[in-house]
C-alpha cells in the first residue's frame, strides 16, 4: 500500500526524505516523460506511482516504492535514482529504457526490481550487490551478447526469481548455476528451476541445452 507522509521526516541512515525528494527531482529533470507526469509545483508526496514509508517506522517519509510501468519512459535511468536508499520495489517495466545505472547497486533494501519489456542491451555488474533482492525481471529486453547479463548476479543469495524470457540464452552466465536443475517445456517457455531460483528462458531462441554442462542431471518433461 502506498502511504504519503510528511517529507520532512527523516529515516534510516544513508538518506532522508529530503534526499529522496532531491533524487526524484533530478530524475524528473533528466526524463521528458516524467516532466509530463510529475508537476514540479507539487510536493513529491503528491506525485503518482510512488510509495512512502509509514509514519513511526524506520523508513517514515522515505520512498519505498516506485511503480512507473507502461509510461513510455525512454533513454537512460539517471544515477540519481541510486539515492533512493530505502527503496524496496522498483517497477519500470514496459517502457523504452536503454540503460540503468551502476548506482542501483547501492539500493541494498531492494527486494523487487522489474525492468522487463524495455530496450536494455546490458545490465550493470553492480546489481550483484543487491543482497536483499528476491525478484529480478529482465525479460523482453535486448540482452543478446555474452556478458550482457553479468556473472555477479550469481551472488544474489536471496534471489528466488530471475526472468530472462525473450532474450537470447547465450546471455546467461555460467555463474547462475543452471547445471543443477529440473527442466520442463511449458508452452513457449523453458523453465529452469535451480534450488529456490526460477530462471525463465525463451524456448523459441537457440537450443537451451547448450547452457547445460555435459554432466548435468537435468530431467526433461514436455507437455503432451
Amino acid at each position: 500500500m502506498m502511504v504519503a507522509t510528511d517529507p520532512s521526516e527523516t529515516a534510516a541512515s544513508g538518506g532522508s526524505a529530503e534526499s529522496d525528494a532531491d533524487a526524484l527531482r533530478a530524475w524528473r529533470a533528466a526524463c521528458p516523460e516524467l516532466r509530463a507526469l510529475w508537476d514540479e509545483r507539487e510536493p513529491v508526496t503528491a506525485w503518482e506511482w510512488l510509495g512512502f514509508g509509514e509514519a513511526g517506522g524506520a523508513d517514515a517519509g522515505r520512498v519505498v516504492e516506485v511503480s512507473i510501468s507502461l509510461r513510455g519512459l525512454s533513454g537512460d535511468v539517471p544515477a540519481a535514482v541510486g539515492g533512493l536508499t530505502a527503496l524496496k520495489t522498483l517497477r519500470l517495466d514496459g517502457n523504452k529504457l536503454t540503460s540503468v545505472p551502476a548506482a542501483l547497486g547501492g539500493l541494498t533494501a531492494l527486494t523487487g526490481l522489474f525492468l522487463g519489456g524495455n530496450q536494455l542491451t546490458s545490465v550493470p555488474a553492480e546489481l550483484g550487490e543487491l543482497t536483499a533482492l528476491e525478484r529480478l525481471k529482465l525479460g523482453g529486453n535486448r540482452l543478446t551478447r555474452v556478458g550482457s547479463v553479468p556473472e555477479e548476479l550469481g551472488g544474489l543469495t536471496a534471489l528466488t526469481e530471475l526472468d530472462l524470457s525473450g532474450n537470447q540464452p547465450t546471455c546467461v552466465p555460467a555463474a547462475l548455476g543452471v547445471g543443477r536443475c529440473e527442466t520442463k517445456a511449458i508452452d513457449t517457455r523453458v523453465v529452469i528451476a535451480w534450488f529456490q531460483r526460477a530462471l525463465f528462458l525463451s524456448q523459441n531462441m537457440t537450443n537451451c541445452y547448450q547452457l547445460l554442462p555435459s554432466n548435468s542431471t537435468c530431467g526433461t518433461t514436455s507437455r503432451g
